[in-house]
């Protein structure tokens, strides 16, 4: 995907404009193969590469063994008018250096947000409510927890890491872009042209955490998260506005503390930043997975899309028929399931009111009332 405003930036940095290749790295990256295998990309009339370690690579990535193949193939870039750029991760997605970030500790890996109706989290436990779904809750004490009716901790996977904290991008940039620049900088603009980041992300399925989150709220609209996280969980009040703002703020805090950073580093050292992020096909997704994606290609110097997605999106009409098909027919087989079970709805089992609801006949917005109704402890009977 290219940016018409961009023109400039590509033309600045000499970029040729043609087809650019995957090169994935999964040998011991001999001399004699890479270049060989350079002859065969301009052969083929490529523009350029971008070299990527991906697995059963025999050498250790970025070790000395690594970039004496990297500089091998970035002269023999020079040598046939390829383009060369560096892909920053070993894998995907991009922003862990290969497990040495989130080995710095916790305030480093990632962290997702959940709620619950009692305490899983142990220590890592944030906030107690007490209230229901229909009138709200209040914050309480967490020594009152047995009081409380709403908990809300955190999850740690110190496989990735944490993407809102403002010193993983910095460390990132020191581990990755630094040591390249030490390495090859001298190569900067000819014939390394850019940088490709892929798929950094913070949560593709629920709600991400970082500690700075409740500050950077209250500063940002006024008033407190802890005092309103329940609105994440329940339909009621504020709930649009609370949830709008939230997911505001997680876009804007991303975007400050690793796409605009790692776009700056690339400004300066006469690079471009490149590569994609994670769920561009879907709004929802986008929102979740990095907080909506066209302010990160507002910062990055040649955005970039996979294919699959802009198919997607070339398509969306049809493609969102399909899924509110699917949703719906979702939505009635659940509602059956909970009807073929009463014992089990909801979290409060035992509802007093019984239903006899038609759902063939019902339309949408029906059935998923008929549904948040039951996760709420309506028996119902079909």
């Amino acid at each position: 995907m290219f940016h018409a405003e961009r023109d400039d930036d590509l033309h600045k940095n000499g970029i040729n404009g043609r087809a650019v290749c995957f090169w994935s790295w999964n040998s011991d990256m001999a001399e004699e193969e890479i270049r060989l295998q350079m002859e065969e990309f301009a052969q083929g009339r490529f523009g350029g590469v971008i070299i990527h370690a991906r697995a059963g690579l025999r050498i250790p990535y970025m070790g000395d063994a690594w970039f004496a193949a990297f500089r091998t193939a970035v002269a023999q870039a020079k040598r046939l008018g390829l383009e060369i750029y560096i892909y920053d991760e070993d894998g995907w997605p991009s922003g862990f250096a290969s497990g040495r970030i989130p080995e710095l500790g916790d305030a480093y890996c990632f962290k997702r947000l959940e709620h619950a109706a009692s305490n899983r989290w142990g220590d890592r436990l944030l906030a107690v409510y007490r209230g229901d779904a229909q009138a709200g809750y209040r914050r309480i004490d967490p020594a009152d927890a047995k009081e409380g009716d709403l908990f809300f901790g955190y999850t740690i996977d110190r496989h990735y890491v944490d993407l809102l904290y403002p010193d993983t991008a910095q460390k990132f940039l020191e581990f990755v872009y630094e040591r390249y620049a030490a390495e090859v900088g001298d190569t900067f603009g000819d014939p390394i042209k850019g940088v490709f980041t892929d798929e950094p992300q913070l949560n593709c399925a629920g709600y991400p955490w970082s500690v700075g989150l409740p500050d950077a709220f209250e500063k940002a609209y006024g008033y407190s998260l802890w005092d309103n996280l329940w609105l994440l969980a329940a339909d009621c009040g504020e709930y649009r506005r609370f949830r709008y703002e939230f997911w505001q703020l997680v876009g804007d805090m991303f975007r400050q503390t690793f796409t605009l950073p790692v776009s700056q580093w690339c400004e300066r050292n006469g690079l471009v930043m490149t590569g994609h992020f994670a769920c561009e096909d879907g709004l929802c997704d986008q929102i979740s997975s990095c907080g909506g994606i066209m302010g990160h290609y507002a910062l990055m110097q040649l955005p970039g899309m996979r294919m699959q997605d802009a198919y997607r999106l070339a398509h969306y009409d049809e493609s969102l028929h399909r899924a509110a098909q699917a949703v719906e027919q979702g939505v009635v087989q659940r509602i059956q399931q909970r009807a073929a079970r009463p014992a089990e709805n909801g979290i409060r089992p035992g509802g007093a009111a019984t239903v006899h609801p038609d759902v063939a006949s019902m339309t949408r917005a029906q059935r998923e009332a008929l549904e948040r109704r039951v996760l709420h402890g309506a028996q119902i009977e079909l």
